[in-house]
């Protein structure tokens, strides 16, 4: 669920950027969703990436006067493996931001697409007759 909510906000900034010209507005409207998904605590498999093999490694090498100076105890993080990171985290947030990137696609096609029903002939450009003649009618015979 985390995971489907913030890729929702994040497909929403980015498709909010397409609303200007403007480099300025173009980030602050990128800016507000992401900070949004972050200060809530959602969770983005990219993010993900980065930093809980960052956690992994601090826990793997720090030493133990890093945690003694931070006042957390070294075994609270015993869960924090590769294993648990794949399974536990990265697959479900991964496959709710796909869902979350989904819902927002299928929002934008079907406001995009809700106005009139086209069809396959009305979508496709017409054929180039190569005459520039003004003379010629279409049903009439060459002389």
């Amino acid at each position: 669920m985390l995971g489907m909510l913030c890729n929702i906000l994040v497909c929403l900034g980015i498709w909010m950027t397409f609303a200007t010209k403007d480099v300025l507005t173009k980030l602050m409207l990128v800016i507000l969703p992401v900070a949004m998904f972050v200060s809530s605590g959602f969770e983005h498999s990219i993010a993900n990436l980065f930093l809980v093999p960052l956690a992994i490694s601090i826990q793997t090498f720090a030493p133990e006067s890093f945690f003694i100076g931070l006042n957390i105890p070294a075994d609270k993080f015993s869960d924090l493996t590769f294993s648990n990171f794949v399974f536990d985290n990265l697959i479900p947030v991964t496959l709710g931001n796909v869902v979350g990137g989904s819902i927002v696609g299928l929002g934008y096609w079907l406001v995009e697409n809700s106005g009139s029903e086209l069809s396959v002939s009305d979508s496709q450009p017409k054929a180039y007759s190569g005459s520039n003649s003004t003379n010629s009618k279409p049903n009439s015979k060459p002389n």
